[in-house]
């Protein structure tokens, strides 16, 4: 994949991500019947994306330096 299509799906992925967790993720939890700790740090649920490029996965992984 080029680079510029990869920066562009993470961009995007990264503003869903964004607003899906604080829009419909933390309504929800506030809307429901739960303890009131729901929105407490260690009780938050997230939606979190992965990563779509195979060479920096790999890198991340083996803690080499990633350069954009």
């Amino acid at each position: 994949m080029s680079r510029n299509l990869v920066d562009s799906v993470k961009d995007f992925q990264q503003v869903f991500e964004y607003f899906f967790n604080d829009n419909i993720v933390n309504e929800l939890l506030l809307e429901s019947i739960l303890c009131p700790e729901v929105l407490d740090e260690e009780n938050i649920v997230r939606m979190k994306f992965k990563e779509i490029d195979i060479d920096t996965q790999i890198k991340k992984e083996c803690h080499l330096p990633i350069i954009q």
